[in-house]
């Protein structure tokens, strides 16, 4: 069995928070990371606690009574509201709403029996909430409080759920599916925050750690207290099997938030700590994943420092055997099932240069995209491929099912 994973955009949200619960200025920001404005407490820095009025079905409003995946399906997140598309065919389905106009973030079990999402109740408060909706039901996993719990990923086995504590609760918690067993499985200090990115088979918890310089893949045993740090690195897809996290290189010391995509692929053993290199400094990585047997590997490569546009290429576990898949230029995001390769693709209009500040001689160049925004799934051995969904706005996408 193998996973692969979605960054989250949440950091900047949680270091803008956390940047004011940390520090001694306690101003308050309601515009965070240039997402949606935070609903406005009513005194600068003090958190609003939840009302008794405030139902779950307030943030979380399931849209169907019942509801399971058919086979393998594409969930996706637009306008408030989670879709699921069957790579069956048949028309979409809209399964869940959450709040408008506030901040959230969601994860789907690989199984598609259920949804977490930490929502925005008030300024720089969220809680967990839980939908299964095969049986209809939505309930609060977390209690009432003025706390900031984000970025909920699901354990391995989907009986429990991983979530993140700002400054005033550095860490990551656990929970188990039906509200019980909450816990904190992880202490860390704040700075930098530690957001939860995927729990493996033999028991590590990876997470990712960022405050102001470039990001650390952390790889902690909860069994052990065992932990390793790879600095610059970003988790894409696990396997039962060892060494069997994909991870991508990320920016290099000093440069900025505006960096272009990450360079190199590696892979990660989580037993040893060993890491064998499967791409160099000289390719850019758009995301990668396992086949569903776990013996090869796609990635979304292009040359650094180039207008090439980014293309598919499959290779084997050492890095070898390389091949592309014409009609895939403009590829990103790639995720292997059963039926093919699903990737994300837009066209791109234009071209920007990046100049690092802190090295004259260092630049990036990275495309600028123009919609509609797609999903396609491409057959890799032939070439064959087909639009699944289509959007005039950016959006990820999950699977379940399958």
């Amino acid at each position: 069995m193998r996973r692969s994973f979605v960054r989250r955009s949440a950091l900047a949200l949680v270091l803008a928070l956390a940047s004011s619960a940390c520090a001694e200025s306690q101003t308050q920001d309601t515009s965070i990371g240039g997402r949606t404005p935070f609903p406005t407490a009513s005194a600068p820095g003090a958190a609003q606690p939840p009302t008794a009025a405030q139902e779950v079905t307030a943030f979380v409003r399931p849209l169907v009574s019942s509801w399971r995946p058919k086979g393998t399906t594409v969930v996706t997140m637009a306008a408030d509201k989670l879709i699921a598309t069957s790579l069956d065919g048949g028309s979409s389905t809209e399964l869940v709403e959450l709040v408008h106009g506030a901040e959230w973030e969601w994860s789907m079990r690989h199984d598609g029996g259920a949804f977490v999402a930490a929502v925005e109740m008030a300024s720089g408060i969220t809680r967990v909430a839980i939908w299964e909706p095969a049986a209809g039901v939505v309930r609060w996993l977390t209690a009432d409080g003025p706390f900031f719990q984000f970025s909920p990923v699901w354990s391995h086995d989907g009986q429990a759920i991983y979530f993140g504590g700002r400054c005033d609760q550095p860490g990551v918690s656990r929970v188990r599916a039906d509200g019980t067993g909450l816990q904190q499985v992880l202490t860390t200090r704040c700075p930098p925050i530690t957001t939860p990115v995927a729990e493996s088979a033999g028991g590590t918890l990876y997470v990712q750690e960022g405050w102001e310089g470039p990001e650390v893949l952390g790889l902690r045993d909860l069994t052990s207290g065992q932990k390793r740090n790879f600095p610059g690195w970003h988790l894409d897809a696990l396997r039962e099997r060892q060494p069997g996290a994909l991870a991508q290189g990320g920016p290099p010391v000093g440069s900025s938030q505006s960096w272009p995509a990450p360079t190199g692929l590696t892979l990660f053993d989580e037993r040893t700590g060993g890491r064998t290199d499967l791409l160099g400094g000289l390719t850019e990585v758009g995301g990668a994943d396992w086949d569903p047997t776990g013996t090869r590997i796609v990635a979304a490569i292009r040359p650094r420092r180039t207008r090439e546009s980014p293309v598919l290429a499959t290779m084997d576990e050492r890095g070898g055997a390389r091949r592309l898949i014409n009609g895939t230029s403009g590829a990103s995001r790639p995720t292997w099932v059963r039926e093919g390769i699903l990737y994300l693709w837009a066209e791109i209009e234009d071209w920007e240069r990046w100049d690092n500040p802190y090295a004259s001689d260092e630049f990036d160049l990275f495309p600028i995209l123009r919609p509609p925004f797609e999903l396609h799934l491409v057959n890799p051995d032939t070439g064959a491929s087909r639009v699944i969904l289509r959007s005039d706005t950016k959006f990820g996408f999950a699977v379940v099912g399958g």
